[in-house]
């Protein structure tokens, strides 16, 4: 753990984010270890909610214009 302690310190904001941002991913595969190696939980709790945030905007922007796109082409 304590050869990953940096490299965490460094990305770990991005890893969680990325993590969050991506809906395959289980989240609990970073939490864990995360948790293990005490990294703070406000910036990692901030760095998920912009990562879930972003996911669902994502899905509800695909879902509004998908759905003018399926009208268009498969209903006429």
């Amino acid at each position: 753990m304590e050869r990953w302690e940096p490299r965490v310190a460094k990305y770990g904001l991005i890893l969680i984010f990325l993590f969050a941002v991506t809906p395959l991913t289980p989240d609990d595969m970073i939490w864990i270890p995360l948790g293990m190696m005490n990294y703070p939980k406000e910036k990692a709790l901030i760095a998920a909610i912009l990562g879930k945030t972003v996911m669902l905007v994502i899905c509800a922007y695909g879902g509004y214009y998908g759905m003018e796109i399926i009208e268009k082409y498969f209903i006429g």
